[in-house]
């Protein structure tokens, strides 16, 4: 006899909540580590806990690791605790020894800033690094009408999906707690604020509360949860609203896997040009051409 649907549900936070409590046992280890003035090694605990548990619970089309992404003007994103990439067809451009990848922002499906504790401060610096990938690095839109034929793309007479274009960034940001100057009011302020639009963070995690999501308010009032997967597609005020959602922390873990993995099928992305990027990284002087 089959597993009926509760006994999914059931298999499901089961093994979530492992997942969840690993993480909170880095937490505890990165406490134990700040005990000790070990600063370097407490910083990266949570983090790199994170980036194992996500390389093994998404597609298997994805890497997972830390670093920078880089354009074909050679600007540098600022430094990202989770970048989730394209792996069949790219490679990092630079691998330092302490792990830190400088990526192609081609290749790029996802980023997340992680930190232990949540607040207002925290989301204001989560939203100078997003502000700053999405619109300061240039990456090609692919358009709705648009279909990849390999490296290149035919266009479409009607489009594919409703969003603008199939290869938006998905930006994350993720903690175990809030922090002690966590303050509701002004957090509250600061995703209410016009100017914030667009560079939001898609889903904020904090594991032991819940999760901070746009959702369509008219559904709401029916008692249906639709989260809005690209909250720059979905002004608030026009039919959607951010709202924080309080779960368990295995659900809150499983909603960012999930929204993750939607958002890697959904993606088409433009392949690296390796020339192009070796003629922005590569400086050669005209006296070191010599004619045959």
């Amino acid at each position: 006899m089959g597993l009926s649907i509760p006994d999914v549900r059931f298999e499901l936070n089961a093994v979530y909540k492992t997942y969840a409590d690993q993480l909170f046992l880095a937490g505890k280890v990165s406490g134990f580590l700040l005990d000790s003035a070990n600063i370097d090694a407490a910083g990266g605990q949570v983090e790199g806990s994170l980036r194992i548990l996500l390389q093994n619970l998404l597609p298997d089309r994805v890497s997972v690791s830390h670093g920078h992404l880089v354009d074909k003007n050679a600007s540098v994103s600022n430094q990202q605790d989770v970048l989730i990439a394209e792996s069949f067809f790219t490679k990092s451009l630079i691998k330092s020894l302490d792990g830190t990848e400088f990526y192609p922002v081609e290749a790029i499906f996802a980023t997340g800033e992680v930190k232990k504790t949540w607040s207002q401060q925290n989301l204001q610096s989560a939203i100078k690094s997003i502000n700053r990938t999405k619109n300061e690095l240039s990456r090609k839109e692919i358009l709705p009408t648009q279909l990849s034929t390999g490296s290149n793309f035919i266009t479409l007479s009607d489009p594919i999906t409703l969003n603008p274009k199939r290869n938006p960034f998905f930006c994350f940001t993720f903690s175990l707690d809030y922090s002690r100057n966590y303050n509701e009011k002004k957090l509250a302020a600061i995703y209410k604020d016009p100017v914030n639009i667009g560079i939001l963070p898609n889903i904020a995690v904090v594991l032991s509360r819940g999760i901070y999501v746009m959702v369509d308010e008219g559904k709401m009032k029916k008692g249906e949860l639709n989260i809005k997967l690209y909250p720059e597609f979905n002004s608030a005020g026009v039919n959607c609203r951010w709202i924080m959602v309080k779960l368990k922390p295995e659900e809150a873990l499983a909603y960012l896997v999930f929204m993750l993995t939607q958002h890697i099928n959904d993606t088409v992305l433009e392949k690296v040009s390796a020339m192009d990027y070796a003629q922005t990284m590569i400086t050669i002087p005209s006296t070191n051409i010599s004619p045959l």
